[in-house]
């Protein structure tokens, strides 16, 4: 027979232990948990003055070859999800480059994370910076990562929103009616030097 000391410490250990836990797993997975409620409820919240929920025609530049190499630039679809201000996204078009991203809206004027494109015999990876336009459907800015050498490469970023509807219909209409993936382009430059 146990006494009224063990009771009380059967009581509070039956509803200490558990609330420990709970906060130890929300400490340890709190980003987890706030980048899966942005993937999966992130199309059912209210929408507010300004997000980067959406559909986006994306063009990215960077050099092949190294620092000597040619300066091309890829163009891709990528569809956005947002939960509060974390955001959450990848491509729907391209078999070749499959790109997530994964960020965080600042005052509603910036956009930080990092992205991966996953290829079958590589994963590049890195971080991006971008400056949301005032009206929220155009961004602009900088990505940095690695390339197959582990050389740092870094690149300008534009974006511009061609739908705020991410379901299946407006993924169709957008994949229909877009280049579904544009081969990497070289950059012509002008052999002059300015001023010239």
């Amino acid at each position: 027979m146990r006494g009224p000391f063990w009771n009380v410490l059967w009581g509070t250990v039956t509803w200490v232990l558990p609330l420990l836990v709970g906060i130890l797993l929300t400490v340890i997975l709190q980003e987890r948990i706030e980048w899966l409620m942005a993937r999966i409820l992130g199309r059912f919240t209210r929408r507010g003055a300004r997000n980067v929920r959406g559909i986006w025609r994306v063009s990215y530049d960077y050099r092949t070859g190294g620092k000597k190499g040619e300066t091309r630039v890829e163009k891709h679809l990528i569809e956005l999800h947002q939960f509060g201000s974390r955001v959450w996204g990848r491509n729907i078009t391209g078999a070749k480059h499959w790109y997530r991203i994964f960020g965080r809206l600042e005052r509603e004027i910036h956009l930080t994370g990092f992205w991966e494109n996953i290829l079958a015999d590589n994963i590049y990876h890195g971080t991006f910076q971008f400056l949301v336009d005032w009206e929220g459907n155009k961004m602009q800015g900088a990505w940095l990562g690695f390339n197959k050498r582990n050389e740092i490469q870094h690149g300008s970023w534009h974006w511009e929103r061609i739908s705020r509807a991410t379901d299946s219909s407006s993924k169709k209409r957008a994949t229909n009616s877009e280049a579904v993936e544009t081969p990497a382009v070289p950059i012509q430059r002008s052999s002059k030097p300015k001023g010239s």
